[in-house]
Formats: C-alpha cells, sequence, structure tokens
C-alpha cells in the first residue's frame, strides 16, 4: 500500500535483493522489455524493447574499422618533404573500406566520429633531426590534422605515435604520412610485428 509508506523509508537494498532472489537466469532476446527513466516524460517509466535500445545505435558503427601496415622498408623518403606512408599489409578491414589496392588509405563510408592510431618507425636518424608523423584528412593538412613531432636524439632508430579522435563524413579519406628534416633520405621501417602502422575504428 504505496499510499501508507512515508517518504524515504523504502529500504531499496532489500527490494534489491528481493529482486535479484526472486528471479530466474533467463537468455535476453530482442523482443524482451527493458522499464526505464523517460527524460521527455519527467522521468516517469516507461517500457522499450531490447531491440528498441540496440536501435540506438548507429548502423555500422562496430563494423566499421581498419588496421594496416608497412611490409617492407619504404626508403627514399626525402628530406624536407612531407611523404605519404603506404601501407600495404591489412591485418584487417571489417566494412572494405580500406583501399589497398589503388590509393593505400581508408575510405571513411559514413559520417560518424572514429579514433585513429598511427605508428611511424623511422629507421634511423641524423642527431637533432626533426622528425613527424602525421594523419591526414582528405591528402592535406587540415583543422582535422593530427601529428607528432620529435627532435631526435642521436642517430638510431624511433617510433613515433599518433591518436586522436575525429568527426569524419562521408566519403572522407584518411591516410598517414611522414616528414623528417635530416638533410638526406630516410626510411619508414615494415615488419610483420614492430614496423610503422595504422589503424581506424568508427565509434559513433
Amino acid at each position: 500500500d504505496t499510499a501508507h509508506i512515508a517518504t524515504n523509508q523504502i529500504n531499496e537494498t532489500l527490494i534489491k535483493d528481493a529482486f535479484v532472489g526472486d528471479f530466474t537466469d533467463a537468455t535476453v532476446t530482442a523482443s524482451d522489455y527493458i522499464l526505464h527513466g523517460d527524460a521527455t516524460d519527467s522521468g516517469n517509466t516507461k517500457k522499450d524493447t531490447v531491440q528498441g535500445i540496440l536501435d540506438l545505435v548507429p548502423a555500422g558503427a562496430f563494423e566499421t574499422g581498419a588496421a594496416v601496415r608497412r611490409d617492407a622498408d619504404q626508403t627514399g623518403i626525402v628530406t624536407a618533404t612531407a611523404t605519404k606512408i603506404v601501407l600495404d599489409v591489412e591485418i584487417y578491414d571489417l566494412g572494405g573500406d580500406w583501399d589497398s589496392t589503388t590509393n593505400d588509405r581508408f575510405n571513411v563510408p559514413a559520417t560518424g566520429e572514429y579514433i585513429v592510431c598511427g605508428t611511424l618507425v623511422w629507421g634511423s636518424s641524423v642527431d637533432q633531426t626533426r622528425m613527424w608523423v602525421y594523419i591526414f584528412v582528405n591528402g592535406s593538412a587540415s583543422e582535422r590534422t593530427l601529428s607528432t613531432s620529435i627532435n631526435a636524439s642521436g642517430t638510431g632508430k624511433w617510433n613515433l605515435t599518433v591518436s586522436g579522435i575525429l568527426q569524419l563524413t562521408a566519403a572522407d579519406y584518411v591516410e598517414m604520412w611522414g616528414r623528417q628534416d635530416s638533410g638526406s633520405n630516410k626510411a619508414a621501417e615494415g615488419s610483420t610485428t614492430l614496423g610503422s602502422s595504422l589503424s581506424i575504428h568508427r565509434l559513433s
């Protein structure tokens, strides 16, 4: 008799325990109902199906993404020149959006937010050389460019990583580029395990 229950005299822990103890396990199906507070109706309790909740997720959000890598070293990267890194081996390509035939780039299939992570492995450097890795959208620097740079100390190998979340539009394309100012040509390393690579996945 809720009319005779004083405010704040309901023990929520006991209620929860009673619910958990009184119900048996079951497999959830798309037609099952879920109770929720409707934010558009003062929080009043409403019900919806599991499928109704799933329909709120953008189509293809979890089926769009690719991971690619460089197979062999990409030599001849000219000093003081931004150069596209050709990632020629697909690790996976969920929606077939990585163009490995013509352009070696990710073609954005739908507008949304995407997380992008890139690693550029410079095989060698000149002491105090400036080195960069970029994520370019549509082939050039813009307000959506992601970048990382270092002043290399010593002459050894350097791994540069770059990552971020980008708001992308259908028909955009995403590539990884690099630049080095050593005064001579350098190479981006390729490898089956620890070479230059890129991954991109749609979040929403």
